[in-house]
């Protein structure tokens, strides 16, 4: 029995086709030819088969600007659905309505294939053509978008592309409050050293699509070039032009090209300008806009010769406890006078012309400094560092113990200094028992115990003597001896520490022979 309005009694085997969805009690009556019988029942389900339906309400478009949008109304009785949207050019989307779908620049055709399918595997499909039409391509050339506005005309040619190109007609705005018709443009002169927009409308009749194209063009102002000087006469050895660029121009920007008339150019827009040889130069700048037009100028410089400041040092290397720097002048200037004044980072200064013997208070690097100035009032300076080392910056450190026994003593001692910039020559160790060694670092063994005073001396690459103390103790071994004397069992064992100590035990044997 499969539906109350349906029996079958005869078929072994067949196919039953149900004509809703729902859930089914399917019972089946065996009898035999003996009048024997028997009974059994099963459920059976007929999912809900979903419907796939949905509209594209504009399936025609020009491919300039297509926009397709879909809406589906596809219904399932009951169930959930998984949707897939195939748009044939190989994308996809599994959104119930998938975002406005949109198609490369092309004429073309395309099936949109859409499948849904429920959670219990039924699927049902819908197929939908669309189509891009094609549509000119409105394109211009021009015989330069940027002149220079003296002089300047602009002319066009239409390159517009289209396969039916006789059913195309043509809409040209200059920009200039002109305009025309037609497939062949006028030419264009304009007012103002501005942006202009060329604007060109291909449209065809044939497939009813439009294409626009504008481009810009310049009849481009010129620049004009000018800069300022802050001081147009200095002295050679510090000169420093700041040169301050005024050019300007109305529309666009600007790139600079400065010639200094000593060989070197620079393209900086404010560059600062040092010369390295005395005399005049009449420093030229062109500026360039961006369009390729074109103005310079140029403003006169001059140099005055300086002194050039220097010294040297008998040493400039020494020891905190013999020191006596001696500073030879050796300025240099290529005619007239000079002065000078020495300066030094302890607040010390000078006016000689040499500083002989010269001592710092403190160990470490010092700076000296020399400042001149001439006759006509040109200045330099120089500066030069030296270095007093300190005689307590060698110091001992041990990677064993400093009190040891006497049997297997070994004391390893490392030779340290407090000063990264002090370098050790050479070492002497003094070990306390009338022997010496070299090395920077040591290992060493006592023969003897006792109390022992190691003493480092030290030699810098300044020749700089130092030392440094480390103390060690060397501890003697005890001689152990005892007397005991025997006692009969149980008693106890009367023990004599040679020593003067006294241990009493009891001794208990515990059956051990």
């Amino acid at each position: 029995t499969l539906e109350p309005s349906f029996q079958d009694t005869q078929k072994h085997i067949f196919n039953y086709s149900y004509s809703s969805e729902d859930s089914f009690n399917v019972v089946l009556i065996s009898k035999s030819d003996q009048g024997c019988f028997d009974t059994t029942s099963q459920m059976i389900v007929t999912f809900a088969q979903p419907l796939a339906d949905y509209q594209i309400p504009n399936d025609s478009q020009c491919w300039q600007k297509n926009y397709f949008n879909i809406i589906n109304s596809s219904t399932i009785k009951y169930g959930t659905l998984q949707h897939n949207w195939d748009f044939g050019d190989g994308s996809s989307d599994t959104n119930f309505t998938p975002l406005t779908k949109k198609y490369a620049n092309k004429s073309a055709s395309y099936i949109v294939r859409y499948k849904v399918t429920s959670n219990y595997g039924c699927e049902d499909s819908l197929n939908h053509a669309i189509t891009l039409l094609e549509r000119p391509i409105a394109d211009f050339l021009i015989n330069d978008s940027v002149q220079c506005f003296n002089g300047h005309l602009f002319s066009f040619t239409n390159t517009t592309n289209f396969s039916a190109l006789n059913t195309v007609s043509y809409y040209w705005d200059y920009g200039n409050s002109d305009t025309s018709i037609g497939i062949k443009p006028k030419t264009a002169a304009y007012n103002t050293p501005v942006y202009h927009p060329v604007q060109l409308i291909a449209y065809s009749y044939l497939t009813n699509c439009y294409d626009t194209f504008i481009h810009q063009v310049l009849p481009a102002p010129h620049p004009v070039s000018d800069f300022i000087v802050g001081k147009d006469s200095q002295c050679l050895r510090f000169n420093s032009f700041q040169l301050t660029n005024t050019s300007s121009i109305s529309l666009g920007s600007q790139t600079y090209v400065w010639d200094f008339k000593d060989g070197q150019m620079s393209t900086l827009k404010d560059p600062i300008k040092k010369y390295l040889s005395g005399g005049s130069y009449a420093i030229k700048l062109v500026s360039t806009s961006n369009y390729g037009c074109k103005d310079s100028i140029e403003h006169p410089v001059v140099l005055i010769p300086h002194p050039l400041a220097n010294f040297t040092v008998n040493d400039t290397a020494q020891c905190l406890n013999k020191q006596a720097f001696n500073l030879i002048n050796t300025t240099n200037v290529a005619y007239g006078t000079f002065k000078s004044e020495w300066s030094t980072d302890d607040a010390q200064t000078f006016n000689n012309k040499d500083v002989i013997g010269l001592s710092f208070l403190l160990p470490g690097y010092h700076n000296i400094e020399l400042a001149v100035e001439s006759n006509y009032g040109c200045t330099d300076t120089f500066q030069r560092a030296v270095f007093l080392e300190n005689n307590k910056n060698t110091f001992i450190t041990i990677n064993t113990k400093d009190s040891q026994c006497y049997r297997g003593n070994l004391f390893g001692l490392n030779s340290n200094c407090s000063d990264p910039n002090v370098i050790h020559q050479s070492y002497t160790w003094n070990l306390d028992d009338g022997n010496t060694l070299s090395s920077k670092d040591i290992n060493y063994s006592y023969k003897s115990d006792g109390n022992y005073n190691v003493i480092l001396e030290t030699v810098s690459a300044n020749t700089c003597l130092d030392t440094a103390i480390f103390s060690l103790v060397v501890f003697p071994h005890p001689i152990n001896s005892f007397t005991a004397n025997p006692p009969c069992f149980p008693d106890s064992i009367y023990f004599i520490n040679l020593f003067n100590r006294v241990w009493f035990y009891k001794v208990v044997y515990l059956g051990f022979r």
